[in-house]
């Protein structure tokens, strides 16, 4: 049982076989965020957007874990992002469960890479349609369409049968300031979920102040923008106004604003249109995803508009894509370098510089980080992607990406390799550098941490391409630890850290390969057991390919300092046949052992803890040390 940001996330029989714990609710058109991502309960802005466009019909929003059957049988349009890549494999599981549960249906499918890979997915028959470019009116349009039984072609923006290539429209300035990504009173669990904390990739709300940018670069997936058209379109100041008093008075916690790289001219009046409205307090911080250097004088409003920290996310400028010319990037180096040496002046700005090459993160790291300078290595976003100048197609994708879960059940299935993988984090940010991290590694955790480097140098992701999880039985096991290596566990699954005569006597045949599927929502293992005399406990190891089967209790001493994850038994079930089951979601392993008749007699959760509570910041308000009301800065 874990409580994330004040809501109870707890395990119930209901929760682990159904995935919720309400009625279902029947609408006309049906939202499913496929699993999959760094973080699966983020939503991607477009898809608010897109269904806030929508008017005159039912509305639903629903992760794949919770979506009920009765709910994908009642929709008549199904919505389904494949916004980022690495959710390709998901989305298809997703997709296809949709057709053989409701086949008359029209999916919908929109995101950045889905409008990459329109011609593909409509070809391939995974959807009906896809919608390209800016959305919102085409969504809009193609729904009512669907709901009427009228032909949709014609739509711009709408690639489907017949019309594989549509014109492609861009918004006009009233269009893309009357977006809302705010509204998700029809998605109740992101409604809920949307100021949780997290160890990275924050789940949150976004305001798109610009769509679309000049730039390429490998480290912001949003910046890949040909699927959009041409130009950029970036919101009215007075629309960004309303947006943000919006946000406010809806209690966000977790803002992001994405501006991408406006002149300072258009820099200068959507900061000063947000000064002379605030000052605006949120409870905790707010994101600037803005790669344009900010002068004094915007240094000074964005400093001012809020009463809590800034934290302005930028690509350095070596690393843009097309490349500055020589004089332009040593004009915007010298600048950020400025800025991140003056930042202690202000009262909230902080600056969380991504950089995509490991010799300019070591570099930068050294030469720029500070209290309020944060330099991480944006490895994850370097994946691969359509439109970054390598052929890319959905097979690639949904190949690639097949295992991106292995990661992370790795580190949840054994207090060992939590320990050795934990240099790679939870992806996004990175610190350090995994390959000086896990440099000197031998024997088989040496094997493994050759592995992850070579996906993660390949991929920037560390994936395991033979993975399984056995299990094996624990008798006289002590007192359980609640948490081990960054793995919390709760009710009856708890860590055990097994003494010598107990290792010493496992053998290859005494570990049990639990059967492995995927749904469109869960990774699942099971297995059925009689439970032994003695036995007090089951104890679960990870099964390589290229180990053997025993390869953990192998290595004495790390079981005996990190333990073995395990489901603790109640004496009474001893000669019970029981069903021990497993699945995989939002970073964390729910495990259950029920009877032959269906009882549950013993269940928990192991956590990677990627979820918090949230913290309400409250700092100190010093003045800062500025020198004038011209707004210069001491160097």
């Amino acid at each position: 049982m874990a409580e994330n940001g004040g809501q109870r996330l707890d395990v119930s029989k209901e929760q682990i076989e159904a995935g919720r714990s309400w009625s279902p609710k029947m609408s006309d058109v049906l939202y499913i965020h496929p699993p999959g991502h760094l973080n699966d309960l983020v939503i991607p802005a477009g898809a608010i957007s897109c269904m806030n466009a929508v008017n005159g019909a039912s509305k639903l929003g629903r992760y794949a874990f919770e979506v009920s059957d009765e709910e994908i049988q009642s929709a008549k349009v199904v919505a389904v992002d494949l916004h980022w890549g690495i959710s390709a494999p998901a989305f298809l599981r997703v997709t296809r469960y949709v057709r053989t549960k409701n086949p008359r249906a029209k999916i919908i499918v929109g995101g950045i890479t889905a409008g990459h890979l329109a011609q593909e997915l409509v070809e391939k028959g995974i959807c009906d349609f896809v919608v390209q470019g800016d959305s919102e009116v085409a969504f809009s349009l193609l729904v009512s369409c669907c709901l009427e039984n009228k032909p949709a072609l014609g739509i711009p923006n709408v690639v489907q049968k017949g019309a594989m290539n549509p014109v492609l429209a861009r918004m006009t300035q009233s269009q893309f300031d009357a977006t809302d990504t705010l509204t998700t009173d029809w998605f109740p669990t992101y409604e809920r979920f949307s100021n949780l904390e997290t160890k990275a990739f924050a789940v949150g709300k976004t305001i798109m102040v610009a769509r679309g940018c000049p730039f390429r670069c490998k480290t912001c997936y949003g910046s890949v923008a040909q699927v959009f058209g041409r130009g950029v379109l970036v919101r009215s100041p007075e629309s960004l106004v309303a947006m943000v008093k919006k946000a406010h008075a809806k209690k966000v916690e977790n803002l992001r604003l994405i501006v991408g790289k406006p002149s300072q001219k258009v820099l200068n009046s959507l900061l000063k249109a947000l000064h002379d409205a605030g000052p605006f307090d949120f409870a905790t911080s707010v994101g600037f995803y803005l790669c344009s250097p900010l002068t004094d004088e915007t240094l000074f409003l964005l400093d001012r508009t809020f009463k809590n920290p800034v934290v302005i996310s930028v690509v350095p400028p070596e690393e843009h894509e097309p490349a500055l010319s020589p004089n332009k990037l040593a004009l915007e180096m010298n600048a950020w370098k400025r800025i991140c040496k003056v930042i202690s002046k202000t009262r909230w700005l902080m600056i969380d510089m991504w950089a995509n090459q490991r010799d300019n993160f070591e570099r930068l790291k050294g030469e720029l980080s500070s209290k309020r300078v944060k330099v991480s290595l944006a490895a994850v976003w370097q994946v691969p992607r359509p439109g970054a100048g390598i052929p890319v197609s959905f097979d690639f994708l949904k190949e690639t990406y097949e295992n991106l879960w292995t990661y992370f059940v790795a580190r949840l299935v054994s207090p060992t390799l939590a320990r050795l993988l934990a240099p790679f984090g939870f992806l996004d940010e990175l610190v350090t550098d995994p390959f000086e991290a896990l440099q000197g590694q031998t024997g088989a955790l040496g094997k493994i941490a050759s592995q992850a480097l070579s996906s993660f140098a390949k991929f920037s992701i560390p994936m395991f391409s033979d993975i399984g999880i056995g299990l094996f039985s624990l008798s006289s096991v002590g007192k359980g630890h609640r948490e081990s290596c960054g793995i919390k566990c709760s009710g009856d699954v708890k860590i055990f850290r097994l003494g010598e005569g107990m290792v010493g006597k496992y053998k290859e045949c005494d570990v049990h390969r639990m059967k492995q599927s995927e749904t469109y929502s869960d990774i699942l293992w099971e297995a059925r057991i009689t439970v032994e005399d003695g036995q007090m406990a089951v104890g679960f190891v990870p099964l390589f390919g290229f180990l053997p089967p025993t390869w953990l209790l192998d290595e004495r001493d790390l079981v005996s300092t990190d333990g073995v994850l395990a489901l603790e038994l109640d004496p009474s079930l001893q000669g019970k046949t029981l069903i021990v089951k497993m699945f995989y979601r939002l970073h964390s392993l729910w495990i259950f052992a029920q009877g032959v008749d269906g009882r549950v007699v013993a269940r928990g959760k192991a956590d990677l803890q990627y979820f918090t509570r949230r913290k309400h910041l409250s700092y100190s308000r010093p003045e800062p040390d500025w020198q004038d009301e011209r707004f210069t800065l001491e160097s």
